[in-house]
């Protein structure tokens, strides 16, 4: 849509301030005027002027990665007033390109924070079993290695009963 076209070129004439407009332009035409697609080549291009090289010696700026969708300049990260901080989208003015940006930088980001925040609950589950597990005494030995190992963390074989545990 129209709306679309326009909010993708302020976005991307504001990020990538170090290329002409005609540039932009020409990689917006290539890609259809798709933010999500030209902003790879935006970024190789910007990382390769000399506007870029001579700003970065100045301003101690590192190169802008494609694949950080952390630091990309429409995330931005809020508090939830219970210690933790969540990242939220800049609106751009197109419903269309909001959605194309909530879907390609945000969700990805929630996944791999949840991805996170499980393997370290496991973790604390873990190690609470085991000290609960060490205060009661209810720890049993592995048939084959001999470590003292909590229940849940042994499997029993087939061929006697012997508990094992899940390393070996």
């Amino acid at each position: 849509s129209a709306e679309y076209k326009k909010a993708v070129k302020v976005i991307t004439y504001h990020e990538f301030k170090g290329l002409s407009r005609s540039t932009i332009n020409a990689v917006l035409a290539e890609f259809n005027n798709s933010y999500s697609l030209a902003r790879p080549t935006l970024v190789a291009l910007s990382s390769k002027s000399w506007r870029f090289s001579i700003s970065s010696l100045f301003l101690r700026r590192k190169t802008i990665s494609s694949m950080e969708a952390e630091h990309h300049p429409l995330v931005i990260w809020q508090s939830t007033g219970h210690g933790s901080i969540i990242p939220t989208l800049k609106t751009t003015g197109s419903p269309e390109l909001d959605k194309e940006l909530f879907e390609s930088l945000i969700i990805p980001i929630q996944q791999r924070m949840l991805a996170e925040r499980e393997v370290k609950d496991h973790a604390l589950a873990l190690e609470l079993n085991n000290t609960e597990a060490e205060a009661n005494e209810a720890l049993h030995d592995c048939g084959c290695c001999f470590t003292a190992t909590s229940f849940e963390a042994l499997s029993a074989c087939d061929d006697g009963g012997h508990f094992i545990c899940f390393q070996c």
